[in-house]
Parts: C-alpha cells; structure tokens; sequence
C-alpha cells in the first residue's frame, strides 16, 4: 500500500509533517526561537506604543485658535526698557491679553533650572499685566517665560535683560510720573558718564521685596508718595537705600518716613548707609535730569571681590546645614560588610546545609528566603539612615537704621523622595548667588506664588537627595544697632544686642581696623574703639578661626554675605556675630542659626577724617559688564555736618601726574601736587565728588586693591 504523508497544522500555525501514525512531530528547536522572537517583539512594540501615548498625554497641549478663541497673546518687559543694575536680579512685567476668559499661570525658568511661578486670571477682551522676580542677576540672565492657560501651554518666550555699567535705571513713583505727563524714555548724565532710563515704580512692586528694587539705582519720590506706603513697604524701601540706592525727593512737605538720621537738612542731602537721600524740589518737572541723577555702584561693588578672597568659606555652607540636619553617610564599611556576608551565606553557607542535609533541592527555597532576609535588613539600616535627619537651615540677619533683610539658606529632603514644601512669607525671592558661585542647577526648584499671595517653595527631590535653596527678602525682627564716631585717630561707638538671644563672638569692621568684643547677652550694650593698630583681615575664617573643617559656621554666612553686598565699605562700619539660637522667621521648623549683622556710617566728631568720607567705585574695568578698557571713576559722599572750609585733597600714591574731577563747567583736569591732587572749589556738588582715572594711567596709580578708592580728605589732615 502506498503510505502518504499528510501535513498537521501546529498550533504556531506552522505545518509539520505528521508521523507515521498520524501524530504531529515534535517543533523543532528553531521554530520555537522563532515563535519567541515573534512574541519579544510584540511585547516590545506594545511596551513602546503604551510609553508612547503616556508621554504624549503628559505634555501640555499648547492651546490653539481651534480651542474655541483666539489664541492668549502675551509681552514681556525685562527690568526697565530691558535694563537693570547688573547685579540685580530683574523684575519681569508679564503683559496678557485674551479675548475669551484664561485661567493660567505663568513661570519663569531661568538658565539654573529654577522656576518662579504665579497665577493669572484674565478676564475675556481684556488685558493684565503681573510681574515676577527670578534667581538669576541681570548679568547672563536667559530665561523663559511660559503662560498657561489652565495645564496647557498658550506659549514660550525666552528672554534676556541688557546690563550695562553706563546706564542708570531710575523709578519714578506714582505722583511724580504722573505729573510728569509724557515721561522721558531716557536721559543724559552729566560728565558723559551714560545714559538713564526712566520707569514708573510703584506699590504692587514694591510687595515683591527689597530684590525686586534693587534693579533701580535711583528713585525720584514725593513725599506724599512715601507716605502712604505700609509698614512692611517702607521697610523695603530702606532697605534698598541702604543698599547704595539714591532717593531723590521731588519736596519736603513730609520726611516722617525716613529714619531722622537720614532726613536731609540743611545741606539738602543726608548719608544713608551706603545710600543717599536728596533734595531736589520741582527737579523732575524741571528736566534737571542730569544733576538728578548720579553714577552709582553696582550693588555688590566690592561683594564679588570678597567673595573670592573667602572661597573656601563659601564653600563650607553645605557642610554646615548637613551638620544641623542631622544626616549622616555612612562609612564605606558598613556598607560593604553586610552585602558580602550575604554573598557568603547565599553561597557557602547555603552549600555547606544542603550538604550537610543532603538535600539539594532545598537550596531553590533557602537561596530566595536568605536574599529576602538579606534584603530586609538593608531596607531597615537604610530607613534608619534616612530617617534621623530632620530640615535645617542658616540666615544671615543684615540690618541698618532703616530696617532689616536676612538671606537664607535651607536644607530640605524627603525620605521616600518626591516635592518637599516650605511655606514663605509675601515679599521674598529665590536667591541664586550661591548656585551661581557653585555652577550648581537648581533644576527642581519652585518658588510659587499662591491665590493668598503667599509664597511656597517646592524642593523635588529623589529619594535619599538633599537640596539646599537660598531666599531673600525683608523681616520685622531685631538684630543688633551700632553707632560709629571718628576723631581722625579712631572709631569708637556703642553696640547694643535688640534680639532675644546672646549673640557670640562679635567683631567690629571698620576700613582701617578690626575690634573684638567676645559675646553680648540680649538687650546688653558694649562699647569698643579701633585706632591705627587694629588693623587686621576681614577674611571670615581669620575673624573665626577654627581648628578643623568646616569652621565657625559665622565664617561661611559672611562669606555668602559677601557674593551679595560688600563685607567693609568706605565710610561705613559693620559688626557681625553669631546667634546658635535664632531661628529664622522664615524657616522657622527647621533647625536654624544666624550671623546677625548691622551697618552704620562713621560721623565724624571735628573736621573731615577720610574714614568718614563714603568712597565708590561707579565705572571700572574690572566690572561686569566691562571691556577692561573704560576710566575707573569714583564717586565720594561727604557727611553733611563735615561740609570742609579748607581744599579736598585725593590722595593717591604711585606715579599717575594727572586726574579729572566733574564741575558744573565738566570735567577738569587736576595735577599732582605732593602726595595727592588739590580739588578746585567747583569739585564740591550737594556733598558729593566725582573723580576720573584714565586707563592709561590706572596700571600705575598705586591704588592697594580695587575694594579701596583712594583716600578723600583736607590738605591739612595727618
């Protein structure tokens, strides 16, 4: 009979010559790769579609005129006409417009990865304008602006500010623009010394806090103006002007708002700090812009040369907040110890009672039950490890007669990973010095502005990850207040501690000498007095000397202090101290301490002591931005009870024959005589002087550092 070979079909679908007897044959190994190569891939293929369509559904649709409207459209206004002080942070003025009604937000990403955020409601056929502050000084400021309109993106602009050195930006307030009319988009200085843009500045900004002014060098106010500021925003305003900014009042009809100290007399201007307060009645209204406005310091002058000198102080912040939070890495050791006693009891051990049972097959369950055990344990030491942290954080309380602002830092985790939240009150921003001095991101982090108008600050972090976000703004707390009086030989005065804890360890700053005054208990007072030989470093970590990292922790807020305002400035002293105790009212759950700081000009008690004369680099090539080839010009305020009745004298060593003082006539050149350069009568405007060194002779003029301008005094002073 003749045998044919029928073809069954398996359940692969493939066909399979049967047996003999009708049976299919087994599949052969090949085919059995192939049906697993067949479902990897669509195992793969599905896994990819499914990332796929999750990825898509997590991105904000960008809304179009297809949604029902028109689409949102949105300006951007970066500090004032795109100015801002170079090292001022810019305030953002977010322009809306919608034709149909948008509820949104908008944040603001700046080139560190740090996002300010606030909400917008915008009613249909209207327009909104809000403002926002960043992390990210003008300088090398890039930043997108994004609106949303609920969770979808309307769009994104990215945007940059235009610091200058030779541009001033001045803020006029409400009731000087307004009588303005037509307000000059900008206006020369005198001297050829640049140009000034105006803007109009009023209270919604000023709530932002003492950051969102500091993009102004000048402001032109009314009195009336100033007084109808609250509490909390005349604060904010002091503080700015202690801060090297000028306040011209166009009247005088109210100076209440000004501490008495700073109430100009007489002489039409008074000493502010490192500020000035000025007297110009009807000067805007007058177009008498170019007297109105002098060349001012960037904020930090001299903060970012400090801030080099204590590097490794700065560097020392994090090691600090670890310290107080608690968290510790463990040794190599006790990691290392525990998985290779597991690798040895998975293996030999598990061999050994197997063996030992003669029952091999009873390593299938010893083997995953060791590795749970083995698992477990690490878990728990791990949790232990994560757990017995707890938030810290370190302020820097810097005060005046005019009030105070602190700068904080913060420590924040989360044990499982996730967002960790801090609340903050209205009136602080985001400070990103630290992070720029680092080149660290600070992707993550999210300061956002809630319905109340409070802020809350958002650390996202993975589980096991810290962060460390600094802050700004002002706070109603005591700090310490000083008073400092020169003779010619020395600066002597009285420190009195306002805060409700001993602070330790104080040290008195003048330009020309240092004195120690050891602790001081709350409410207590203390008088010290700095002669010729005082004089020592400012370095923090020879103010604070420790025997082993990472030092005094007064050391490294100074040092932070310093990347953002100047440690000693001419014509003014500072005492510093540390507080163990005092907890920021920011941070106030977190494990805190605090360098408690206070600034004071030196009055001179006779004459005209060149200790007492504030001194200011305004142009200079070593600034940011800067070419390295512009003049250095400085810029002296006298004190108005010191007005000489004898020739100023600049004294300069080195060899330069010549420099160029500003009078009303311009600028007139002045040869060396001795050992300095004898000023004409007309050198002298509303207590202040201006003096030019050419480039070309700045290599040679002797100056000891680019923090200390050249000594301004009689003819006849020691």
């Amino acid at each position: 009979m003749r045998r044919t070979r029928h073809m069954d079909a398996t359940r692969d679908g493939l066909a399979r010559p049967a047996g003999p007897i009708g049976v299919p044959r087994p599949i052969t190994a090949g085919a059995a790769i192939r049906v697993t190569r067949r479902v990897l891939a669509g195992l793969v293929a599905l896994v990819a579609l499914v990332v796929l369509v999750a990825l898509v559904g997590a991105q904000p649709t960008p809304a179009s005129a297809a949604d029902g409207g028109a689409v949102p459209t949105f300006t951007v206004e970066v500090g004032v006409q795109g100015f801002a002080d170079p090292d001022a942070t810019p305030v953002l003025t977010v322009t809306v417009s919608a034709t149909t009604a948008l509820v949104g937000r908008i944040d603001v990403r700046s080139n560190t990865g740090a996002v300010t955020s606030r909400p917008i409601e915008v009613a249909g056929g209207t327009t909104k304008s809000v403002r926002l502050t960043t992390d990210v000084r003008a300088v090398g400021a890039i930043l997108d602006v994004t609106l949303f309109d609920g969770d979808r993106v309307v769009s994104t602009k990215t945007v940059s500010s235009q610091p200058a050195q030779d541009v001033e930006v001045v803020g006029l307030t409400p009731r000087v623009a307004d009588r303005l009319g037509t307000m000059p988009t900008n206006v020369d200085l005198g001297g050829s010394l640049g140009r000034a843009v105006l803007g109009r500045v009023d209270a919604e900004q000023i709530d932002l806090g003492p950051g969102a002014l500091d993009q102004y060098d000048t402001l032109v106010a009314s009195t009336a103006d100033l007084a109808g500021l609250d509490a909390g925003q005349r604060r904010t305003v002091l503080i700015w002007l202690a801060e090297s900014g000028v306040l011209v009042l166009d009247d005088t009809d109210d100076l209440s708002v000004l501490p008495a100290e700073w109430r100009p007399g007489a002489a039409g201007y008074a000493l502010a700090g490192r500020g000035l307060v000025r007297v110009d009645v009807g000067g805007s209204g007058a177009g008498r812009w170019s007297s109105m406005v002098l060349p001012t310091p960037s904020r930090s002058a001299g903060g970012a040369l400090d801030a080099n000198q204590f590097f490794g102080d700065a560097l020392s912040l994090d090691a600090h907040l670890l310290a107080r939070s608690g968290l510790t890495v463990p040794r190599l050791a006790k990691i290392v110890l525990p998985l290779a006693g597991y690798a040895l009891v998975a293996a030999l051990g598990v061999y050994v009672v197997v063996r030992r049972l003669r029952r091999m097959t009873l390593a299938w369950a010893l083997i995953p039950a060791v590795a749970v055990i083995g698992s477990g344990v690490m878990l728990g030491v791990g949790n232990g490890w994560r757990s017995n942290g707890h938030p810290a954080s370190l302020a820097t309380l810097d005060c005046s007669i005019g009030g105070c602002d602190q700068f904080a830092s913060l420590l924040n985790f989360r044990r499982s990973g996730g967002t960790a939240t801090a609340d903050l009150p209205a009136g602080y921003q985001l400070d990103g010095s630290f992070n720029a001095f680092m080149s660290r991101p600070a992707s993550g982090t999210t300061l956002l502005r809630t319905e109340r108008g409070t802020l809350q600050l958002r650390n996202r972090v993975d589980a096991g990850q810290v962060s460390v976000t600094s802050v700004h703004g002002a706070t109603a707390a005591a700090g310490l207040t000083l008073d400092a009086v020169s003779d010619g030989r020395t600066v002597h005065g009285t420190v009195t501690n306002r805060t409700t804890t001993t602070v330790r360890d104080l040290r008195v700053l003048t330009p020309g000498g240092i004195a120690g005054l050891g602790d001081l208990a709350p409410q207590a007072s203390a008088t010290y007095s700095i002669g010729s030989a005082d004089v020592g470093s400012t370095n923090p970590a020879a103010l604070w000397p420790a025997a082993s990292p990472p030092g005094h922790p007064a050391a490294a807020m100074l040092a932070m202090l310093g990347l953002n305002r100047p440690i000693v400035a001419a014509g003014v002293a500072r005492v510093v101290g540390w507080a163990d105790s005092w907890t920021s009212d920011v941070f106030a759950q977190s494990s805190s301490g605090s360098l408690i700081t206070t600034t004071a000009n030196i009055v001179p008690s006779a004459g005209l002591p060149s200790d007492a004369v504030r001194a200011a680099f305004v142009r200079a090539p070593w600034a940011n931005p800067a070419t390295g080839l512009e003049d250095v010009v400085v810029r002296y305020d006298l004190p108005p009870g010191a007005v000489p009745g004898k020739p100023l004298q600049v004294r300069m060593l080195g060899v330069a024959d010549t420099i160029d003082v500003l009078t009303p006539a311009g600028w007139a050149a002045v040869r060396r005589a001795g050992a300095g350069f004898t000023l004409p009568t007309g050198a002298l405007n509303h207590g202040t002087v201006i003096v030019r060194i050419r480039s070309s002779s700045f290599a040679q003029s002797g100056l000891p550092s680019p923090i200390s301008p050249p000594a301004l005094t009689t003819v006849d002073a020691p």
